[in-house]
């Protein structure tokens, strides 16, 4: 199947074109014939699946279309009414491009709603997908929650998302700005002075002797020190093209300081919140920690979490039992699971754990660049003072000296 753009006139004379899916350019006309409308030229834009796999929505898109799916199906509209009602409705193009087809493939094709998302591997993950799936038999009602519950779920993913984001991009922008400018006076700044010292004769103080060394260490070698500074993060950047590589550095990275407690409370509340959407949906527990362990791309995260459904599925283990063994996962989410188990009221204690769990790394990270600013602030004013210092006391020892 292959997907062509048909430009056509409607019965008010208004030139419009119209992307199809079909086996053929004359299955494609026939298409459009079948409403009413006669074609004046039709042209394969692309092969369907490679054009599928390329498109990639945006977490607002993808919002807007289940926030409108949800609403659509909640008043008892059917999928293909829904669907035929949004494809030319939204702004963005690549929405509108993906709305048709799955219109198309629902509506002339027959397949199911779930298979159509399913064409857009990028856009709609299979945890998406199977969401749609389990609601798909119980009708419009069962798929307004579907959607809702879809929704929500890009949403807390997003605000964990930026919330991680603001925690890291903060940090590491002062600390690079502050590594630079000392850099820019240890290279430049230091030697330029200590050349005027040398010249002066100045006796000069232990202290004075330090930051001299220092800065001509800098000068000399300040190719090799820049150059470290790309090569370190490059190596690391190749490294993860290869398996063992990427497990070393993603392990590496759950163990940062400050980081690894951010991320695992982001990844513990993103788990819990899918697992309840999933059981919710109908799911099994196997399959749902499947899904969970392709939502990571952190590979010793989405390992830890196979190895839970291991122990789920292969030792036939309780859940509470499977998370207890995980280093990541921590305790007091092991114990709420338990709870959840034993009052079969599993769902909302995932849910309670999600909610949790992810306030508090919103409260870390905020916690953090709140004490983070002042300390670095102090620790930069401190080198640069200490630098200041060790450079003009021998030049005001010395101006003493003359004028005594």
């Amino acid at each position: 199947m292959a997907s062509y753009t048909l430009n056509f006139y409607t019965a008010e004379g208004n030139y419009k074109k119209r992307v199809i899916d079909a086996d053929s350019p004359q299955a494609a006309e026939s298409i459009l014939r079948a409403e009413g409308l006669h074609p004046t030229s039709v042209k394969e834009t692309a092969r369907l699946d490679r054009r599928r796999y390329k498109i990639k929505l945006t977490p607002r898109e993808l919002i807007d279309i289940y926030q409108h799916l949800e609403l659509h199906f909640s008043s008892g509209i059917l999928a293909v009414e829904a669907l035929g009602a949004l494809k030319d409705a939204s702004a963005s193009k690549h929405t509108r491009t993906v709305l048709h087809e799955i219109h198309q493939s629902v509506y002339h094709a027959k397949l199911g709603l779930s298979a159509a998302f399913a064409q857009f591997p990028r856009s709609f993950p299979p945890s998406t997908v199977a969401m749609i799936q389990a609601g798909e038999g119980g009708g419009s009602t069962a798929l307004a929650k579907i959607f809702a519950d879809i929704r929500d779920q890009i949403e807390f993913s997003e605000r964990n998302r930026n919330a991680f984001r603001r925690g890291i991009s903060y940090p590491a922008l002062v600390i690079t700005m502050s590594l630079a400018l000392v850099i820019f006076m240890m290279t430049f700044f230091v030697p330029k002075v200590s050349r005027f010292l040398r010249e002066l004769d100045a006796k000069m103080p232990t202290l004075t002797l330090y930051v001299v060394q220092t800065g001509d260490f800098f000068s000399r070698h300040w190719l090799l020190i820049i150059g470290s500074a790309i090569a370190i993060p490059l190596l690391v950047r190749l490294s993860r093209f290869t398996e063992a590589g990427t497990q070393l550095t993603d392990r590496l990275f759950l163990r940062l300081p400050f980081f690894n407690s951010i991320y695992r409370d982001l990844a513990t509340a993103t788990v819990t919140k899918y697992y309840a959407s999933l059981k919710r949906a109908g799911k099994q527990p196997g399959e749902t920690l499947e899904l969970c362990e392709r939502l990571f791309q952190n590979r010793a995260m989405a390992a830890d979490i196979g190895e839970i459904r291991h122990n789920v599925v292969t030792r036939s283990l309780p859940l509470s039992k499977a998370f207890s063994l995980s280093s990541f996962f921590p305790k007091e989410a092991v114990v709420l699971i338990a709870s959840g188990e034993k009052t079969a009221n599993l769902e909302f204690c995932m849910e309670r754990l999600s909610s949790f769990h992810s306030a508090r790394a919103r409260d870390r990270i905020e916690r953090a660049i709140f004490w983070l600013n002042p300390i670095i602030i102090i620790g930069l004013g401190a080198v640069v003072g200490t630098i200041i210092v060790a450079m003009f006391l021998p030049i005001i020892t010395a101006i003493t000296s003359i004028n005594l």
